[in-house]
């Protein structure tokens, strides 16, 4: 995903991943590698890139569109107190919150996440999108 989001960063803005690449310091065959095996540059390098492409490091790391205004929204209300009564909108629809009250273990890994940096949770939310987009295979 990661590489797919900077290839496409790349063409928005008229450059290459591998120019955008050698810009904070790294060899093509680097490029090449984060390509061909899903690998990921260092943080001090997404930061770099991100202001090279005019973007947020999470741009990186984007999932589908509008599961991150859902992701905001739930979060929003969560921070609010009010989960329990959480409705999104994903593009046209309109989804009532399947969860109801948070679970103990549901409360502790919302505490993990928000300790984690900011492109900690990118890439968790990245990989649990993954892991869902898996299970209804």
């Amino acid at each position: 995903m990661f590489f797919d989001n900077f290839s496409r960063l790349c063409k928005e803005r008229g450059t290459s991943p591998t120019a955008v690449g050698q810009m904070v310091g790294v060899q093509k065959n680097t490029v090449s590698y984060w390509k061909k095996n899903g690998t990921l540059p260092k943080q001090e390098q997404l930061e770099e890139m991100a202001k090279i492409l005019n973007c947020s490091v999470a741009d990186f790391f984007s999932a589908p569109s509008g599961f991150h205004e859902a992701v905001a929204n739930v979060r929003n209300r969560v921070e609010n107190g009010t989960i329990g009564d959480v409705i999104t909108n994903v593009g046209t629809n309109s989804v009532a919150d399947p969860m109801g009250e948070m679970s103990d273990d549901e409360r502790e890994l919302l505490s993990l996440y928000r300790k984690l940096s900011a492109i900690d949770r990118a890439k968790l939310m990245v990989t649990a999108d993954e892991m869902v987009r898996k299970e209804k295979r």
